[in-house]
């Protein structure tokens, strides 16, 4: 069993398309990674497969359970994203602990 699949994922907002048509399959016990440009569409794949988002199209499966259900699965998956914050004008968002050691 793969531990990530994906067919065909695709994302738009409006007429962008932020992620075209991805497929893959991650081997159980596998680790991957996700490496390219900013704005490759790699944090909005990442959100599909955690089901924060849902894909334009295509399906996913992450550990066997479809990512149109992830309450079957999320308490399995550990993941961190990075948030750009609106009130800060786009920077980074950082923890009070981090902010305190400037």
């Amino acid at each position: 069993m793969a531990s990530i699949r994906t067919a065909g994922l695709t994302k738009d907002f409006g007429d962008l398309r932020a992620v075209n048509e991805i497929d893959l399959a991650l081997p159980e016990g596998g680790v991957a990674g996700f490496v390219g440009p900013n704005e490759a569409g790699k944090s909005t794949s990442i959100r599909m497969l955690l089901g924060l988002i849902t894909p334009t199209g295509g399906e996913g499966e992450v550990l066997g359970h479809p990512i149109a259900r992830p309450a079957t699965y999320l308490h399995r998956v550990g993941a961190l994203i990075s948030h750009r914050d609106p009130a800060t004008r786009g920077q980074r968002a950082t923890t009070p602990t981090s902010r305190d050691r400037r």
